[in-house]
């Protein structure tokens, strides 16, 4: 057991026990394991694959700088594989699946730098007792999927409202308990270590922001290259150049990428010559949208 609590702590002890119980007590129907075997083949995918394992080794490069420079020891290795698997896969599908791609990386960004950083570290450093969480975790799993349930229809408003000020009860509760135990232990809290506990987390996400943009573009690319074919189906040679031109006045540029919606393609079928079509690229990528093929003047008279 103190080899356990050596690593983990009392609330990731309690975590651990409710997941196995969980599991055990699923895992006994065939048809929930059936069904979990189909998402686990769903997850053996290439793709999924490539992007776990570029990630990984991205996160690789980033301790291995960081112990260069003496801010990364074999102690952190827990923290790191609960920020691996809790927050940066989280944040490339979050990134990659957001419409607005550009804002969410920029929220990521901001979060890491906020006070909900260090109230996170408090509250996952000092913890109850194993009995408390384990009673605990529980309570607080049920009135948060109650919450959410709440949400979904107003006649359950009232509901929502008492589950909702339970769990702030709940909330500050934990939050007291931990501020008193810092201030008991001031000594500790303030100290080299704890700065670099606090910041360990948010100088990963900032180092892995890079990566998130990268991988981000490139899904992007991958999308616009796909869609191009199956709008000009009739000339293969006409969509490579396409795709030059917008790499070309694209480049790293994600914001430029994210303009090129079904509008953009319907523009492209109706350019009639290659400068035309040079034209709505470069204006759909710079946002003026006035392209030749969809001037507003020219579709009024047409109406007329």
């Amino acid at each position: 057991m103190e080899a356990i609590t050596e690593y983990l702590n009392n609330r990731e002890i309690a975590g651990v026990v409710w997941t196995i119980v969980i599991l055990a007590f699923f895992l006994r129907k065939d048809s929930v394991r059936s069904s979990m075997g189909v998402a686990f083949k769903g997850l053996l995918k290439s793709t999924i694959i490539l992007t776990i394992l570029s990630m990984a080794a991205y996160v690789l490069l980033e301790i291995y700088a960081l112990s260069n420079v003496g801010l990364w020891s074999a102690s952190m290795l827990k923290d790191t594989i609960w920020w691996f698997i809790a927050s940066a896969f989280v944040m490339v599908v979050n990134c990659v699946t957001k419409d607005d791609k550009i804002r969410t990386i920029g929220a990521v960004l901001l979060r890491s730098v906020g006070l909900v950083i260090v109230l996170e570290h408090v509250l996952n450093t000092y913890v109850l007792s194993l009995p408390g969480e384990l009673i605990l975790m529980p309570v607080l799993t049920l009135l948060t999927c109650t919450a959410v349930l709440c949400q979904t229809d107003d006649k359950f408003a009232s509901v929502g409202k008492l589950v909702n000020g339970l769990l702030a009860v709940a909330g500050f509760f934990l939050l007291t308990q931990a501020v008193i135990r810092v201030f008991d232990q001031v000594d500790v809290f303030w100290s080299v270590q704890t700065l670099k506990d606090i910041a360990y987390a948010p100088l990963l996400t900032f180092l892995f922001i890079p990566f998130v943009y990268g991988y981000v573009l490139y899904s992007e690319y991958q999308l616009q290259f796909l869609r191009l074919p199956l709008w000009m189906r009739d000339d293969e040679s006409q969509v490579k150049v396409i795709r030059r031109q917008i790499m070309f006045l694209c480049l790293l540029s994600l914001s430029k990428l994210d303009r090129l919606r079904v509008g953009f393609y319907s523009d492209l079928t109706e350019a009639k010559t290659d400068e035309e079509t040079k034209n709505v690229i470069h204006e759909w990528c710079n946002g003026t949208r006035t392209n030749p093929v969809y001037d507003d003047a020219e579709l009024e008279t047409d109406e007329d």
